[in-house]
């Protein structure tokens, strides 16, 4: 299995919907309580995989109370059941950032 895309970027205190596209030739259905972390601050149950993308989508709405945490760079993993064990499907860099500001004008 492989991730598409390993470097996700968030704001702090801001919600953050994301999609991770994992190659694999295995049915969604093989994978099962898929779960998205960031270190050790974060864990939350993703939505249902799908097919599509490089073989199976998983969708992960980050509400913006989870992005609470200190400004930096973290690790992620998306972890799920996969023929009876806890398999890590996808990792990477996750950048954490404060909320962008507008300049006076």
């Amino acid at each position: 299995m492989h991730v598409v895309e390993r470097e996700l970027h968030g704001y702090k205190n801001r919600a953050l919907p994301i999609r991770i596209d994992v190659e694999t030739d295995d049915a969604p259905e093989a994978f099962t309580n898929p779960r998205f972390r960031i270190s050790n601050r974060v864990e939350i149950q993703t939505l249902p995989p799908y097919s599509g993308g490089s073989g199976v989508l998983f969708d992960v709405d980050i509400a913006s109370s989870d992005l609470d945490f200190d400004v930096g760079k973290y690790r992620w993993e998306l972890i799920a059941t996969h023929n009876g064990e806890t398999v890590t499907l996808a990792l990477g860099t996750f950048e954490l950032e404060k909320e962008p500001t507008t300049a006076p004008a």
